[in-house]
């Protein structure tokens, strides 16, 4: 939107509200409109968000269909065929762990087609226990 995002970017929101993508794009467009952008610069950044729900921040069922259709849209996409995938984890912190490992079973990319990237919002955990915990399981699975 505004020439700011690469080409061919495509947002999924997910999160367990049953929503629709108008649904998610209703909920994001005041803050947009909060700011300096013009409308049509919005309308066109909202053109890009998608949405799915799924029953748990882990359900494999959910993120199985998510990864199918990001496959679509990615497979729709002319010439350059290189797509990353960057999950950004806005969610509580004792759900990193389920999510993580949901996405790391259905969703991660084709290393020959681009990369993969969680990105984790603090707090990471909520204690020192629950900081190493959750350290332990995503280094298992994940490199940094």
């Amino acid at each position: 939107a505004d020439k700011l995002l690469p080409t061919n970017t495509n947002i999924w929101g997910y999160a367990r509200s049953k929503l629709t993508d108008d649904d998610l794009r209703e909920r994001i467009r005041p803050y947009l409109i909060k700011g300096k952008q013009k409308e049509e610069v919005v309308d066109k950044f909202l053109g890009l968000v998608r949405y799915h729900g799924g029953s748990s921040y882990g359900d494999t069922d959910a993120y199985e269909k998510l990864s199918t259709d990001i496959k679509k849209f990615e497979d729709s996409i002319e010439g350059d065929n290189q797509c990353n995938r960057l999950f950004y984890f806005a969610i509580p912190p004792n759900v990193f762990s389920e999510t993580a490992l949901a996405i790391k079973k259905t969703s991660m990319q084709d290393e020959s087609k681009g990369w993969t990237r969680l990105i984790v919002e603090k707090p990471f955990g909520r204690d020192v226990e629950s900081f190493e915990e959750l350290n332990k399981t995503l280094s298992e699975h994940f490199t940094e």
